[in-house]
């Protein structure tokens, strides 16, 4: 079970160790990435031979298992920071799409654009798949994420 979740954090997992005092946990992460501590854990970084990369040795107290340890890496360091990088790169692609959107549309058919999202929970703007009312106006969806005005 332990190789199991070793592979799933491969290519960042390097090793852990037991000392007398502590669980240690080490990483090798990008140098760009922001790790999250809590009052129990002390982080030491040393330089990697890789490039853009830098060892991280986690350090927590006897009271935490490997399981907590490895989770709260995984969960709070890892999936976070691959998510920034995911939404940096989507935030990009759309900005491009938008720019050419704006390359080919009018500046009235430009001032009608509303945005609109599936998710719920994101809340861009109070209209979903449905069409609904909003601010006196008819909207509803396109296919490609972009709501039209209607009279």
């Amino acid at each position: 079970m332990i190789q199991e979740r070793i592979n799933q954090l491969k290519p960042y997992f390097r090793g852990i160790k037991v000392t007398e005092n502590y669980k240690i946990v080490e990483f090798n992460l990008k140098k760009t990435w922001s790790i999250q501590t809590s009052d129990d854990i002390d982080v030491q970084s040393n330089e990697s031979k890789e490039k853009n990369n830098v060892l991280i040795s986690m350090f927590y107290s006897e009271t935490k298992t490997f399981d907590e340890i490895i989770d709260y890496v995984e969960e709070n360091v890892i999936n976070y920071n691959i998510e920034i990088e995911e939404k940096e790169n989507l935030l990009k692609a759309k900005v491009e799409e938008l720019k050419r959107v704006f390359e080919v549309k009018s500046l009235d058919e430009l001032n009608k654009l509303k945005f609109t999202t599936e998710d719920a929970s994101l809340k861009l703007t109070k209209t979903n798949k449905k069409t609904e009312e909003t601010n006196n106006n008819k909207v509803k969806e396109k296919e490609n994420g972009v709501a039209e005005e209607l009279s």
